[in-house]
């Protein structure tokens, strides 16, 4: 449940972009939860650090919310209307590509070679 909630994310614009910003797909507009994606996304790559051990958040309810949803779904096992393991599967699948893009990033940006390096190649 954790980073699936309303709140204030502060990350860098440059993270912000590489993860490509909130996922613009069609499930995300009809279910919503584009931002439950890339906060998923975020904690399987990167260190989240909170300000707070107590809720910084005070949140205002209304029947039919995305977070009374949420709550009915994992609390008593009733999903929400029109989600379906399929279309679950699928913001999995959203979620996981974000991270690859950021994983993808890592591996040229981690490299101790900076610079111009020859390309060996080698054939068998």
């Amino acid at each position: 449940m954790r980073m699936t909630g309303a709140g204030n994310v502060v990350c860098r614009r440059a993270f912000f972009f590489a993860c490509g910003g909130f996922p613009q797909h069609q499930l995300f507009r009809e279910l919503g939860g584009e931002d439950g994606a890339l906060g998923i996304a975020t904690t399987k790559i990167a260190n989240v650090a909170t300000c707070f051990q107590d809720a910084g958040v005070l949140h205002y309810c209304h029947e039919g919310m995305h977070a009374e949803r949420l709550l009915n779904s994992i609390l008593f096992g009733k999903p929400p209307e029109g989600v379906t393991p399929e279309k679950m599967a699928e913001a999995e699948g959203i979620t996981n590509r974000i991270c690859q893009r950021i994983e993808q990033l890592k591996v040229g940006l981690n490299s101790s070679r900076i610079g111009i390096n020859p390309l060996k190649m080698e054939w068998d």
